[in-house]
């Protein structure tokens, strides 16, 4: 289902959209060059935290199932 989107959306594009662009709407400039890999690493620190917090203890998953609790009674 995902695959006929992306299909009809690359066709759009490379057959309707493309023809009527012309060199002059495709600049490269500092902003461009440089904030492309800054997103791709930080969407790769994204997956991994996400990972760290799916499977952080251990190959089971996490072992909580509900809220946190916490004893103070060591503290009043």
């Amino acid at each position: 289902m995902c695959a006929g989107a992306v299909v009809l959306t690359d066709c759009v594009f490379w057959f309707i959209i493309y023809p009527f662009l012309s060199a002059k709407d495709f600049t490269l400039d500092f902003v461009s060059i440089y904030t492309t890999p800054l997103g791709f690493f930080a969407s790769v620190e994204m997956y991994i935290w996400w990972q760290v917090g799916r499977f952080g203890r251990g190959r089971g998953g996490s072992k909580r199932t509900g809220p946190i609790e916490v004893n103070l009674s060591k503290f009043t």
